[in-house]
């Protein structure tokens, strides 16, 4: 079967106050209107459900993506994955309900970053030298027997967009 995960970093949100309370800035929303309202975007990332740290900016993201073109995505957001590492992230996705065929994350750096380059088979994961830019968002897919079976360096970079700016 054909499995796709989406990694999406929070966008651009100011270096201010609480953590966990950061909002997104203008640009942040911005990019995340014009990335959620590219029909192309659309069309290459239909999401079954949501795996979303509850941090302000992360689900600031995930609620301007959903407005803007990717429809309503049923989420929930575990304590767990505020500033998650890559592993914790990879163990959730592979709890995923079999009844789902794409996933998105929505996520920080390191932690989004770290799992893209774990996740993507390794002649790909030079498409990640860069870095993940906020607002950057990965589609990998797996063909594999269930989220369980998901394996590390095993999945084929679909696409990568990163903000402009």
């Amino acid at each position: 079967m054909t499995l796709n995960v989406h990694i999406l970093r929070h966008a651009q949100s100011p270096m201010m106050g609480d953590d966990f309370d950061r909002p997104l800035s203008d640009k942040g929303v911005a990019d995340m209107v014009a990335l959620a309202a590219n029909k192309e975007n659309q069309k290459n990332c239909k999401i079954d459900y949501c795996f979303c740290s509850p941090a302000r900016r992360t689900r600031k993201t995930l609620q301007v993506i959903t407005q803007n073109g990717f429809g309503d995505i049923k989420a929930e957001y575990p304590e767990l994955l505020y500033n998650a590492p890559a592993g914790m992230l990879y163990e959730v996705i592979k709890r995923a309900d079999q009844a789902h065929k794409s996933v998105l994350v929505v996520a920080h750096n390191p932690g989004v970053y770290d799992l893209a380059v774990f996740l993507a088979k390794p002649e790909e994961s030079a498409d990640f030298r860069f870095g993940y830019k906020p607002g950057t968002l990965t589609s990998l897919q797996f063909d594999c027997d269930g989220w369980g079976a998901i394996q590390p360096h095993s999945g084929t970079v679909k696409n990568i967009l990163i903000p402009n700016g």
